[in-house]
C-alpha cells in the first residue's frame, strides 16, 4: 500500500523590530500570504527596568486573544533574552494584505528596543 502524500509545511518569517516597549507603542509587520501564526518570537536588546511590559498581538487591529498575550518581565531581563508567544489555531489566520501589530502597554520606565519573529505557515 502506497503512503499518503502529504501536503508540504512552509513556515516563513516576518520580523518587526520595536524600538522601546517602555512607551506604549507598537511594532507592525504586513503578510503578503495567507497563513497561520504558528509563533511570535522575541529578542529583547537589553534590559527591561521600572516595571514589566504587557505585549498584545493583533491582526488588523483586532486582538488575536489571550493565547496572543505574553508580559515582558523586568526581573531577568537583559540583551540577548529571548522568549515566545504561541498563539491559538483559530484566532491566528492571516490573509494576504492583513497587517500584524504586536503592542506594549509601556509599562517599563527604560527604553527597551526588542526585535519580533512572526512564524506564519503558509497554506
Amino acid at each position: 500500500m502506497a503512503l499518503p502524500d502529504h501536503l508540504p509545511v512552509h513556515d516563513r518569517a516576518l520580523t518587526a523590530y520595536h524600538a522601546d516597549i517602555g512607551t506604549p507603542s507598537s511594532a507592525y509587520v504586513y503578510c503578503p500570504f495567507n497563513g497561520r501564526i504558528v509563533s511570535i518570537n522575541y529578542v529583547e536588546h537589553g534590559a527591561v527596568s521600572g516595571g514589566d511590559a504587557a505585549i498584545t498581538t493583533k491582526i488588523n487591529g483586532s486582538s488575536i486573544g489571550a493565547t496572543g498575550t505574553a508580559t515582558i518581565a523586568a526581573a531577568g531581563s537583559a540583551a540577548g533574552v529571548r522568549g515566545t508567544i504561541t498563539p491559538g489555531i483559530s484566532a491566528a489566520v492571516v490573509t494576504a494584505g492583513d497587517f500584524i501589530e504586536i503592542a506594549s502597554d509601556g509599562a517599563p520606565s527604560s527604553i527597551s528596543p526588542v526585535t519580533w519573529t512572526i512564524v506564519v505557515r503558509a497554506g
